[in-house]
């Protein structure tokens, strides 16, 4: 018997602590390679998923971390820095971000474990924010591969208004962050494909 379309939920299925393995992915690959259709039904979204980037887990990390590379890589943001005089994070550093439609926000570092783990709260933001909060989360995920992960909370501002709001900021979010891990996947392995190869030993030719 043969079938066209394979549909699965993600958590605890595709999915073990909220990522899925290269194996799986490997395996979902070669069944759309086939010309069958995948149908993921989940209430998870990609940002909680991730990504994963052939690409060592510092070098990513750092690739996120490092501001005057963020919009290099970044669609999300058309301005990035650090602020108060600040060479790198840490905790207790502030940064200032604006979206491409504009929307500009202060945050503090909260967490900052590199290679592993960067956090940040929203400190000043726009008017239709009352709180945000956001994570970078990287593992290794076998030899020079890594798996990345972004999560996100959010709440609107007026209180009132959050049953509408809340839903829409999320939606506009979630799309803004898949494009995000999409982009550093691309850059990330074509920083590792233009590396140039370790040199090997040196032979001496006779005289």
């Amino acid at each position: 018997m043969r079938f066209a379309v394979l549909a699965s939920d993600c958590d605890g299925t595709l999915c073990r602590g909220k990522a899925v393995a290269r194996a799986t992915v490997r395996v979902l690959e070669r069944l759309r390679a086939s010309g069958r259709k995948l149908l993921l039904v989940t209430g998870e979204t990609e940002e909680q998923v991730g990504c994963f980037p052939r690409a060592g887990q510092a070098a990513v990390f750092a690739l996120t971390q490092d501001y005057g590379r963020l919009l290099l890589w970044d669609p999300f943001l058309t301005e990035a820095r650090l602020l108060g005089g600040a060479a790198e994070p840490a905790v207790g550093v502030r940064a200032w971000c604006v979206a491409w439609y504009g929307m500009g926000m202060e945050t503090e570092y909260v967490a900052y474990a590199p290679p592993r783990l960067a956090a940040v709260r929203m400190t000043r933001g726009p008017a239709a924010l009352a709180a945000f909060a956001g994570s970078w989360r990287f593992e290794e995920d076998g030899p020079g591969a890594t798996r990345v992960a972004f999560r996100y909370h959010l709440k609107a501002w007026p209180r009132w208004l959050r049953p509408l709001l809340d839903p829409l900021l999320a939606a506009v979010f979630a799309q803004d962050t898949r494009a995000r891990l999409r982009a550093l996947k691309r850059v990330a392995e074509a920083a590792v494909a233009q590396a140039p190869a370790r040199a090997g030993p040196r032979r001496c030719r006779p005289g």
